[in-house]
């Protein structure tokens, strides 16, 4: 544990991990010899033991933070929902793309295997609106959206 400790930097909402990490983003640290996802040994450490199955999701969506108080449990499908705006999305909207044909912004959310969309639109505001009311019909783990992301 202290070794733990000497690797995070406790903010005052996230706890940053500064040690070591998977090239997708995950802190991990060496428990015994064996690597292990730094936020999946907080949560053990200070929450409780994770049942088999199931993935810790980062409320915060900061893949460094390690604040228990960040971290729940979650379903696979849970836990994609609550994703955060991809890298390559220039339009900063999440589930936004732009139309060249039509000039205008498209909507797609995809849940349980199935592309849902909620039309296109003269902005990409509106676009996100739209898509946004759409995954909180959809999405039961989703906090983001529901406070107005």
């Amino acid at each position: 544990m202290r070794r733990f400790e000497r690797y995070v930097m406790r903010g005052p909402s996230c706890w940053i991990w500064t040690g070591s990490f998977y090239a997708n983003g995950y802190g991990r640290i060496s428990i015994r010899g064996r690597d292990v996802l730094v936020h999946r040994f907080a949560y053990a450490e200070f929450v409780g033991a994770i049942p088999v199955g199931s993935q810790i999701d980062h409320v915060c969506r900061n893949r460094a933070c390690v604040n228990p108080k960040h971290l729940r449990l979650a379903t696979n499908k849970q836990n994609n929902e609550h994703q955060a705006v991809r890298a390559d999305n220039r339009h900063g909207f999440r589930g936004v793309g732009f139309n060249p044909r039509t000039g205008k912004y498209r909507t797609r959310v995809q849940h349980n295997g199935r592309e849902y969309r909620a039309g296109e639109h003269e902005t990409p505001e509106l676009a996100a609106e739209a898509v946004r009311q759409l995954r909180l019909r959809l999405f039961t783990h989703n906090e983001y959206d529901r406070k107005g992301g």
